[in-house]
């Protein structure tokens, strides 16, 4: 899963090594979320640097990748709706007709709408990267990012499960639509939903365990 230099496939880019982010490295202006860009590429990079930075205490490492992944978490913060929900499906599929949403004549742009689309795996993740986000910010002394990590971290703290968690199969939905009032509710199942939980699945209760668990084994 690693390139010749040890840089994540997807998540790094092979010619510049582990601080060359292919998402993180974006311009100060950045892209408005959604149209193809998916947040779960930059929670996996808060990821790495984390990590990396807690196992060694690297601050040289930390001072050179910090300012783009403080830019990064900042710019999600500031795209998210009420609910902490941004736009950010991964994979781009065309959800249109799921989620109630008009199809355009190129199957191209229903693509690219489709992006529009918040999706559960994205925002697990972005929940944990909120988390590590944090840490990191108290050992940069950025108290901007640390802030804007704790007031996303927290509005997705209290509605995810709200948003996500299906009470009528008890497992969760793919996608809603859109950010502000998901009102579209895309009931598409997909066990690779639990692979994205890691940070948030400490919030879980034993009941919500118990009722992932049952779902999964009557699949």
């Amino acid at each position: 899963s690693r390139g010749p230099n040890g840089a994540v496939t997807m998540s790094l880019d092979y010619d510049w090594g582990p601080l060359h982010d292919q998402n993180l490295n974006h311009p100060l202006i950045d892209r408005p979320l959604g149209a193809g860009w998916n947040v779960m590429h930059d929670c996996w990079a808060v990821e790495n640097l984390h990590e990396y930075f807690f196992r060694n205490g690297d601050r040289e490492t930390l001072a050179a990748g910090w300012p783009a992944t403080a830019r990064a978490l900042r710019t999600i913060r500031g795209n998210a709706g009420s609910r902490g929900l941004v736009e950010s499906c991964f994979g781009g599929a065309d959800y249109s007709v799921q989620c109630g949403r008009p199809q355009s004549p190129d199957p191209c742009d229903n693509r690219t709408i489709s992006s529009r689309l918040s999706g559960v795996e994205d925002h697990a993740l972005l929940f944990h990267a909120c988390q590590l986000g944090a840490e990191l910010a108290c050992a940069a002394g950025d108290r901007e990012t640390l802030a804007a990590c704790r007031e996303l971290g927290a509005l997705l703290e209290q509605n995810f499960m709200p948003v996500f968690f299906n009470p009528e199969n008890g497992f969760f939905l793919d996608c809603v639509w859109p950010k502000d009032n998901p009102v579209h509710r895309n009931p598409l199942v997909r066990l690779t939903a639990l692979m994205a939980m890691v940070g948030y699945a400490e919030l879980l209760s034993m009941g919500e365990w118990q009722r992932l668990a049952d779902f999964v084994v009557r699949r």
